[in-house]
C-alpha cells in the first residue's frame, strides 16, 4: 500500500493558497542553488540543499559509469515532478492512491539535443538576466533568448537539403589485383 503522510493535504493546499495570494511582483518561490563539482573525466558531483549525487557517462561514452549520465538525471526528474504533483493533488482531493508508478522514456540523441537547447536557453537566461534591470530582467532575457532562437531556426532553412554528394574530382578507389 502506498502511504501518504497525514499532513499532506493540509501541507499542500497552503503551498496553492500562497501561491494564489502572491501579488504582482512578489518573489514567485525561492532561487534553488546547484554548486557542481567536476571529479574525474566526465565525473561530476551536484550538491543542492545538503544532498549530493554524482553523474557519470557510461564506459562508451568515455565516463566510468560511477552514475547515471546528466541527462537520466534530467528525465529522472521530470518524473518526479510529475509524481509529486500526483500523490498531492490526490491528498488535497481526498483520492486515496494504492500505488503510483511510472515510466518515462526518450531516445538518447533527441534528450541529448533537448538537454542541451534548454541548458543554453537557461545559461542565456541568466547571463542577461544578471546585465538587466531586476525589475525587466526576465522579460530581457526571454526576448534575446527568442532573438536568439529564430537566428537558430533561419540558420537552419539556409543549410543545404539531402545528403552531401562526393566531390567529382576525387580519385577512383584502385580494385585489388589478384595474388
Amino acid at each position: 500500500m502506498f502511504k501518504v503522510e497525514a499532513n499532506l493535504k493540509e501541507i499542500a493546499t497552503r503551498q496553492l493558497t500562497q501561491r494564489r495570494a502572491r501579488k504582482e511582483g512578489e518573489a514567485r518561490r525561492p532561487v534553488t542553488t546547484v554548486n557542481c563539482k567536476a571529479l574525474h573525466g566526465l565525473q561530476f558531483r551536484a550538491t543542492v540543499e545538503g544532498h549530493s549525487f554524482i553523474s557519470d557517462e557510461g564506459d562508451e561514452a568515455g565516463g566510468h559509469d560511477a552514475g547515471p549520465a546528466p541527462l537520466r538525471y534530467f528525465l529522472a526528474g521530470i518524473m518526479m515532478c510529475h509524481q509529486v504533483w500526483c500523490v498531492k493533488s490526490s491528498a488535497v482531493a481526498d483520492v486515496q492512491l494504492d500505488r503510483l508508478q511510472g515510466e518515462i522514456s526518450g531516445l538518447s540523441r533527441s534528450v541529448s539535443n533537448l538537454g542541451s537547447s534548454i541548458g543554453t536557453a537557461i545559461a542565456g537566461t541568466i547571463l542577461v538576466a544578471g546585465l538587466a534591470d531586476a525589475n525587466r530582467s526576465y522579460g530581457i532575457a526571454m526576448i534575446v533568448l527568442a532573438v536568439i532562437g529564430l537566428l537558430g531556426l533561419g540558420a537552419t532553412v539556409l543549410l543545404p537539403k539531402g545528403e552531401p554528394q562526393p566531390a567529382t574530382d576525387a580519385p577512383a578507389p584502385k580494385a585489388e589485383q589478384p595474388t
